[in-house]
């Protein structure tokens, strides 16, 4: 869940496509795939067939979009209770645990930052979801499935992009949080503000057995209506289940971590020349990496924040006093800061 570095103003480079910002706008430009020993000349063919393929699956979403778009409903509302997990209750605020570099960019910026998954602080993160469906496909999947789950878990990395996700305890004051930051900082958010500025705040999934029952029932719901004799419909399925699994399968996480109670907003970035808009992806730095991740700007003038809590340390008075001279330059209510009283040398 770590999220720190200093963020580099670079548009961004993911997959297949590079973002250029010019003073005529945003463009998208072929990304070098190999360059042949001694020749000048850049193959480009793989990724031209990519975005081609991804022009394709668009248009048949939307070809059949008011039929996909009952199926949804019905897995969403069919999910409801497993997606759940046990929890019946909405907290009132949720916390992002952050360095004090990256507390100050993000009040500094009014932004919240949503950072790929695969470069978030645990790596397993990312390949626990699509552990759990290859398992399905591999031992559990009927024989009469096989035709419409041929090559899917290859093409949900590859087909709608990357998820970034902006991740969110429902405690303020998790020592575990605090070892992984040292002199960290949880910031408070406003949960309904929240889903105002950004929506789609959704808990983290735990439970293996909702985690399974989740992935089977994405499945089915789009198998159910898959006919092999007619392939442009059959093809859409397809391409609605890799969608659907796209936003359930960031939301998987290892039952080891239960005690975080974490919740989640998920971004889709998509890589597609008609979906530009979409926030361009930046670049910080951690010890060891360069982490892509979003900026996002809530549509009102100042983000949804109710607490500003600062990790156990030596130098709380210190802190307290500086983060409310950056709240209040930064037009937020300075009096919001306090200390966490975990007696704790981190």
């Amino acid at each position: 869940m770590r999220h720190d570095g200093q963020p580099d103003r670079l548009s961004g480079v993911i997959m297949s496509l590079i973002v250029v910002r010019t003073n005529l706008g945003a463009r998208a430009v072929p990304m070098t795939v190999s360059v042949p020993s001694g020749s000048n000349t850049i193959d480009t063919s793989d990724t031209d067939k990519r975005s081609h393929d991804i022009q394709q699956q668009i248009e048949r979403r939307n070809k059949y979009k008011d039929k996909l778009k009952d199926i949804r409903k019905k897995f969403w509302n069919d999910a409801g209770i497993l997606l759940a997990d046990g929890r019946n209750d909405l907290p009132d605020t949720i916390y992002h645990y952050t360095s004090i570099r990256s507390a100050r960019e993000i009040l500094q910026s009014n932004s919240i930052w949503a950072t790929d998954m695969f470069c978030l602080n645990d790596a397993s993160e990312a390949k626990y979801g699509y552990g759990l469906l290859e398992s399905f496909v591999a031992n559990d999947m009927a024989e009469n499935m096989k035709k419409f789950m041929d090559g899917l878990p290859q093409r949900l990395d590859q087909s709608f992009g990357h998820a970034f996700v902006s991740c969110f305890c429902r405690k303020g004051n998790l020592l575990s949080q605090w070892r992984n930051y040292g002199q960290g900082v949880a910031i408070g958010f406003d949960v309904k503000g929240l889903n105002t500025e950004f929506g789609n705040l959704s808990n983290v999934v735990y439970g293996p057995k909702n985690q399974n029952k989740l992935i089977v029932l994405a499945i089915e719901s789009l198998f159910e209506h898959y006919d092999a004799s007619d392939d442009e419909f059959g093809l859409a399925c397809q391409d609605e289940l890799v969608f659907l699994l796209s936003f359930l399968l960031p939301r998987l996480k290892h039952p080891d971590f239960l005690q975080e109670d974490e919740w989640r907003i998920i971004f889709r970035k998509y890589f597609n020349h008609n979906l530009l808009d979409d926030p361009c992806v930046l670049f910080r730095e951690s010890s060891t990496m360069l982490i892509p991740y979003l900026s996002l700007k809530p549509k009102s003038k100042k983000l949804p924040i109710t607490d500003i809590k600062i990790g156990p340390s030596m130098h709380s008075n210190g802190l307290i006093r500086t983060f409310k001279i950056l709240l209040q330059t930064n037009g937020y209510d300075p009096d919001m800061v306090s200390w966490s009283q975990t007696p704790a040398r981190l």
